[in-house]
This record gives C-alpha cells, structure tokens and sequence, in this order.
C-alpha cells in the first residue's frame, strides 16, 4: 500500500468548504451572488442566531429547472464557464461551481426553485453534503437557499464562530456592500424576526448609500470620468472621515473587493487635504473590461488582479481628485449642494473635463515634486498677531512656567521660540533644541486625565445641556448596545431611543465642546475592530485614546503664547509624556552636537 491516498469526496468538499464559508457572512454573501447571477429583482434575507440556526435567501430570479437544481450541488458544476477561454472574460458575480456543494457539505441545507414558464418546482435536501430527498414542490417562480446548522458536522469550524452580534455585524456588512452595488434590486433583510433593512428598488444609488450609512446626501461628491477604465460613485468631502477604512466601498464590475492600489489612489487625492490616518467615505464603482482584470485570484472572490494597475491608480486619483477640485470650488462659492438626485445615469461633466482629467493624469504621472507645494519664508509676527499657517516666532522667558512647590518641570522650562507649520512648538533648553508636536501633546495629556476615569465608580462626566441623537447602521446599533456598560464606566452615558438610534446624554468634561456625534461613529469603528477578548482595562485604553484624539488641538491650530505655556505645564503633570497613545513621538531634542553635524562643524 501506498501512502498516497484519494481523499473520499466529502472530506474534498469539506476542504473547500475551508476557502469559501470562512463565517456565516460568507455563505450569505454566494447565495445573493447566486440570486444577482438569477436576475432577481427581490432578494429576501432571513437569519437567525447570527447565522447559526438559519440562513434562508430567497429571490424571484429565474429559477431552475431539475437536472440543473440537482447539478448545482456537485463540485465543479457552472453556467458560466463553458470553455478555458470563459476564465479571462468573467462577467458574473458566481463562477467556480464551488459554493453550493461547499455550503452543503457542511450544513443543512434545504434548496427549492421554480423555474420561469412553471407551476411547480423541484425540492432539494442535502445534509452533510448527502443527497437526502428529491421531490417537487410548487411556489412561486425563484429560488430559495435555506441552511441550518451551520458547521454542526465540523465542530472545530463551530467553535471558532463568535458572538451572535460579531456574526450579525458581518452579515449586515455582507448585505450593506451587495444593496449599494445593485440598487434596482429590491432587499429585505430579518435577524431573528426583526426587520434590518426593507431597501425598496431604485434608481437613485445617492439615496441607497445615505439610507444604508446614515449620511446626509450633501457631504458627498459626485465622482465621474468615462474612459476605457470608468470611474463613478461618490466620496465625501474632506471634513467627512472615519479612522478606519470601514466605509471604503470598492466595486469592480460590480463585485466588491478589497484592492491596496484602488485604496492608495484614493488616499494620494486625499493626501493633502485630510489627516493622516484618516479616510474618506468613499464609494467607487470601476468599470473594466473583463479581459484586463482576473477576479479568479481568491476563493472568497474578495481580491482581484489589474493587467495595468498603473492605469486603474491614474484613473482613479484623476477622477477623485476632480471631484475634489469641484468640491472645493463649490465650497468656495457658498454652494453646499451636491449630486444631481440621480444615480442611474451619473452627471454629465462639462465640456472641458476631459481635458482636464489628462492633464491631472498626466502631472500625476510625471511629477517628482513636493505635495506640500513652497515652504514660506520665516515671519516675525507682532505681539497679538494670530495667522493661521506658516511660521510664527514669539519668544519666551525661560522657565516662565513652574510645576509644584516651585520646581520647573522639563517641559516648563523650555524657551519657546515659535512654531512651524502651524503643528510644531519650537523649544529650546540651553544649546539644544526641542521640536514637539501639538497634537501629540495635547492629545497624550488628554489621554493621562480620561485613564483616571478608569479607578471611578461614578465617573466624572458633564450632563449636555442639549442632548444630541446619532443615527447608526444596524450592525453598529448591535455594537452600541453591547459595550453602553463599558462607555458608561468610561463616562459616556447612552441610551438606546429605539430603532438605530441612540441618545448622547452625557460626556467626559473634556469633549462637552467637540463634536460628540462624530466621537460615537469613531468610537464604533473602534468597537468593530477590537476583540472580544481583551480585557477591560484594554478595551477602556483604546476607547480613551479615541477620545482623547477627538479632543486634543489639531495640527494647524493657533495657539497663543499663553495656551503653549499650559500645555508645556500640563506635560509636566503627567506621568508619560513622550509618545501619544497612538506611538508617535510627543517631542524631539536635537542636542548642540547634532545640530553641529547637521552644518558640517562636526
């Protein structure tokens, strides 16, 4: 005997199961593909225990016949492929012929369809990918995909399953992604008998995304350029981001990916007229041929390969970045409104915007010069002048502020000199030099001072004197209602006014005068990319260094003489002041000896 064996074809499909059902989102996400591939005009989506108990999609497409219902259970089996030829011009969302038998093989799964021109259809029960029972059955004319019990044959699969609310979240992401790239398509969407989403057909894509994310239709920018690669959608502008890249919505020929060039061209139009670390909410549908994009890369079908990335990078910087060109202009001349309040055919661009368009593709090509433009001559201000950018120089007596009992602190007894790029305190102590970044600073004292919320019982928060609502995603609203313990310890008092909306009552006194709606979404980004796991004592740290990023002094500000010398003293109070909580470095000292070296005299 041999120690090379044919594995038996359940354990084949179990394998494959691993690459394509990584979590109940995954099998959610191939039976809407299936449905969209159907040409249903309704998909309703059922779910129970987060995916555990049931998953049912049900949609009015059209249908199967018999022998192909009992075919689309066997590995390798596809309408969509007919020759090798088929694989490099993919124009269907659903393609390997893996998904459903994948789906079986590791579940309950019950599949029934009618096809157009029927009265009666075909029944399907599979258990552990075993064929169970076959028989007609009559309904109306569509496909219904019921799975039960999910991984209940792989219980190392099952428990690595997390919560119900975990689970939900990334369904109705799954769900989110699939209703704003098809918004003619009808979606209702249940989690445990409660209704998430009743999406009615539409042809206004700017009204889908803003039902979907909860965003006014006037922070977004209507993105467009019609070429070979064709670039549309919208992104927000520059005052409307989130820290992470959650709302980041990336469509090639209508499947959702996640592609690093497709990101970095958007982030580079971005790059200086938002914060770092930050991103736009952005959601762009590219247009490619078939032929110049291999979505064959990844099991999932998350990932994709560009024949010339260059051109996608160069198209989608240029469409981007004149959308922002015309935001800009817009704002400049008091007129807020946005979009056209149509979304089936995106606004017609002027004239002149092709031209425009290769020009900005071309400087963006050609370019070997700084972003950030001519660095200003130095300025000596005047006693009470306050610009807004450049350098100021307003020097200080040394050692003007002092800590308890007398004795300067390091930070106290700095001279300072002035600032650099509205962002950077310029110090010095002796023959050194001190550079310190305001926000750094502020935001590491304003982190020290919410740590000490942790060792309250009755945390010191201020009462808003108006208080504020946020509306949520459903998903988020799950989150929400999870850790409102956790941010009341934390000093943020919540309550959930019903449906996906919450109520602001109250605040750490430190953020009464910021945008306390903005912190929540924040705060929720932060929530859906921590584990559950952690402590909380862990959870809490990121929850304050969120808010204290929220309240610190933004690079760019002014800060008079006075309010430099309070923050100097307040580093001085604190136990660690030399990296923010997010690591980058509070300050930096250039002795005498390098500043030396820098001019050749060492």
């Amino acid at each position: 005997m041999g120690i090379i064996n044919l594995l038996p074809e359940n354990l084949i499909n179990q394998i494959a199961a691993g690459e394509v059902v990584e979590r109940p989102a995954s099998v959610v996400k191939e039976l809407i593909e299936n449905s969209i591939d159907a040409e249903a005009t309704e998909i309703i989506i059922d779910v129970e225990d987060g995916g555990r108990r049931l998953i049912r999609v049900s949609d009015n497409g059209c249908g199967m016949s018999r022998e192909d219902a009992l075919l689309s259970i066997q590995r390798h089996a596809t309408s969509k492929i007919r020759e090798v030829s088929d694989l490099f011009n993919i124009s269907t969302l659903g393609f390997r012929g893996e998904a459903l038998p994948s789906i079986a093989s590791v579940s309950k799964l019950r599949l029934t369809t009618v096809p157009k021109g029927s009265t009666f259809g075909t029944s399907i029960r599979v258990e552990g990918g075993k064929e169970l029972e076959v028989i007609d059955s009559g309904g109306p004319v569509g496909t219904s995909m019921e799975v039960r019990e999910l991984f209940f044959n792989t219980p190392a699969r099952l428990k690595f399953m997390k919560s119900t609310t975990t689970e939900m979240s990334h369904i109705t992401s799954t769900v989110t992604r699939m209703a704003i790239s098809y918004p003619y398509i009808r979606f209702i969407y249940n989690h445990n008998g409660s209704q998430i989403y009743n999406l009615p057909s539409s042809k206004d894509l700017l009204s889908r995304i803003c039902k979907l994310i909860r965003e006014d239709d006037k922070n977004l920018i209507e993105v467009s350029l019609n070429s070979k690669i064709s670039v549309s959608g919208y992104v927000s502008g520059p005052e409307i981001n989130r820290p992470t890249q959650r709302e980041t919505y990336i469509f090639v020929n209508g499947r959702f990916v996640r592609d690093r060039v497709v990101l970095h061209a958007v982030m580079d139009a971005y790059r200086t007229v938002m914060e770092k670390d930050r991103y736009p909410l952005a959601f762009l549908f590219l247009d490619v041929p078939p032929m110049d994009v291999d979505v064959n890369v990844h099991p999932a079908k998350t990932e994709v390969r560009f024949r010339n990335t260059d051109e996608i990078h160069r198209a989608v910087y240029a469409a981007v970045s004149e959308a922002l060109k015309g935001w800009t202009a817009r704002k400049g001349s008091g007129q807020w409104s946005v979009g056209t309040g149509r979304s089936d055919e995106f606004q017609t661009p002027d004239s002149n915007y092709q031209d425009r368009v290769s020009e900005a593709i071309g400087k963006y090509a050609t370019s070997n010069s700084s972003a950030f433009g001519p660095i200003p001559s130095p300025t000596l201000y005047p006693s009470g002048h306050k610009p807004l950018k450049g350098r100021e120089f307003f020097p200080l007596h040394q050692g003007e502020g002092q800590g308890e009992g007398g004795v300067v602190g390091f930070f106290s007894s700095l001279t300072v000199l002035g600032r650099v790029s509205g962002t950077y305190i310029i110090c010095s102590r002796g023959n050194d030099l001190c550079l310190i970044d305001q926000h750094a600073a502020h935001e590491r004292v304003a982190f020290e001072r919410l740590k000490a919320i942790r060792n309250d019982s009755t945390p010191a928060s201020q009462t808003l004197l108006i208080p504020e609502t946020v509306e949520l995603n459903p998903s988020e609203t799950g989150l929400l209602k999870d850790y409102t313990e956790v941010l009341t310890k934390a000093g943020i008092e919540l309550e959930h006014f019903g449906g996906n909306t919450f109520v602001i009552k109250a605040v750490p006194t430190i953020l009464t005068r910021k945008d306390v709606k903005g912190l929540i979404k924040d705060i929720v980004d932060e929530l859906a990319h921590m584990e559950r796991s952690q402590s909380l004592k862990e959870i809490m740290d990121r929850l304050f260094s969120r808010m204290a990023c929220h309240s610190a002094i933004e690079g760019g500000d002014y800060m008079d003489p006075a309010e430099i010398k309070a923050l100097l003293r307040d580093l001085d109070s604190i136990d660690f002041s030399s990296n923010c909580p997010h690591g980058r470095p509070v300050f930096v000292m250039l002795s005498q000896f390098e500043i030396e070296k820098m001019f050749g005299r060492r």
